[in-house]
């Protein structure tokens, strides 16, 4: 009989207080992108308006199990992620905990997926997943 690790600091990041499993997942990629209306003056002077600031987040596995409870903390596995990605046209919000439990919530987007089957076994088949979220 398998059991889920029980760990000190809950996963990094959930979907809509589902939580998403931290096996075999890389750093995360926090890209910042202003958006902004930039214009050339006719004295060559460059203005700059400076709208907001929107995130992108990158996530990846590699070797993620297909079924959440074969992961190593019983938390969502590449099937689940990828059903909630074709479920889910609109925004969804984004929890992100940090190793002091803090968390920051954040109203995000799916921007794409890519995933595929790298092992496969009697036991599970193995995912390689690519997540991108952009914030609203």
């Amino acid at each position: 009989m398998t059991r889920a690790l029980n760990l000190p600091i809950g996963p990094l990041v959930s979907f809509d207080n589902n939580r998403v499993s931290d096996h075999n997942r890389s750093p995360i990629d926090i890209d910042d992108s202003p958006i902004e209306y930039r214009k050339r003056m006719a004295n060559g002077r460059l203005r700059r308006l400076l709208i907001t600031n929107k995130r992108k987040f990158k996530l990846s596995w590699e070797k993620l199990p297909k079924n959440d409870n074969q992961t190593a903390d019983g938390f969502w596995g590449a099937l689940s992620i990828i059903n909630f990605y074709k479920s889910n046209e609109q925004g969804f919000n984004l929890k992100l905990t940090k190793g002091d439990n803090s968390t920051e919530i954040i109203a995000v987007m799916f921007e794409s997926i890519s995933y595929r089957i790298m092992n496969r076994s009697t036991y599970t088949d193995f995912y390689d997943i690519d997540l991108t979220m952009e914030e609203i």
